[in-house]
């Protein structure tokens, strides 16, 4: 179910998870029909619990893992 998967990805924010692990949290909220409007709403969610510092160090794991080309930014 799709907050459960986005609870998952959550928690392994707040843990610090290794980059594959964010990959499996997002295939497996997106498998759950999240968008990733939502999945980036798992990041401001927690950034007031868990700090800008962690949320700041996802942030390109998750991109990553929703196929965003970080080469393409400015």
């Amino acid at each position: 179910d799709k907050t459960r998967a986005l609870v998952r990805l959550a928690g392994l924010i707040a843990l610090e998870a290794a980059p594959a692990s964010y990959q499996w949290g997002v295939a497996c909220a997106v498998a759950a029909g999240a968008t990733d409007e939502e999945i980036v709403g798992v990041l401001v969610a927690l950034a007031p619990v868990v700090g800008m510092a962690r949320t700041g160090t996802a942030a390109p794991e998750l991109a990553l893992a929703v196929g965003c080309d970080l080469d393409q930014w400015p």
